[in-house]
């Protein structure tokens, strides 16, 4: 904070911070009178509530803070998508394996646990890495986040959950397709 005289100052404004029970734009009228008493040229131009001050203070924050949600979810939804690619296709190289399980007695939920491991396993190892830039990068961006801290238990927590069931369910449907081999044709195929 640097204090200047007011008379000093080409264009004096002051904040008048005031704490009351009465809305202000009511004690706007109440109050002019006051202030011209100790100031002629003071005059009260905006009356506001401290919560609607920090609503026009941290607008830019909020709105880059909604672009970066909606830029999240974008890219949330191509993790999705280039998981359940990359999860699917490697189940249906597999499928010869797949078949040849089945038919030696391999129960459904085994070759669904077989090729969710392997998408929960890529997952697992986005979210170390990614946690770990989050939390080395997090103390730069300090001065943007209000209310919450860098390295956020809840916010990690959250997240790590949320991307462990994007994870699950990329990798479920795969392996539900998977099941749709038939253990005859892989059989044939040997």
């Amino acid at each position: 904070m640097v204090y200047f005289c007011a008379a000093q100052r080409s264009r004096p404004r002051m904040t008048l911070h005031l704490r009351t029970a009465v809305p202000p734009r009511a004690i706007t009228p109440v109050l002019q009178p006051n202030l011209h008493e100790i100031e002629r040229a003071a005059g009260l131009t905006a009356a506001e509530t401290m919560d609607e001050y920090f609503e026009r203070v941290t607008l830019p924050q909020r709105l880059g803070a909604a672009g970066a949600m909606a830029t999240a979810a974008l890219e949330l939804a191509l993790v999705v998508m280039a998981l359940y690619g990359v999860i699917a296709f490697a189940a249906s190289q597999r499928r010869r394996e797949i078949g040849l399980r089945m038919a030696l007695g391999a129960s459904s939920r085994s070759v669904i646990v077989l090729i969710m491991r392997e998408g929960l396993l890529l997952t697992a190892v986005g979210i170390v890495l990614g946690v770990s830039v989050a939390l080395l990068g997090g103390s730069a961006l300090r001065s943007v986040l209000i209310g919450i801290g860098p390295a956020d238990p809840v916010s990690f927590g959250g997240a790590t959950l949320m991307l462990l069931l994007v994870g699950a369910t990329a990798s479920y449907v795969p392996a539900r397709s998977a099941l749709s081999v038939d253990p005859s044709t892989a059989l044939r195929s040997e």
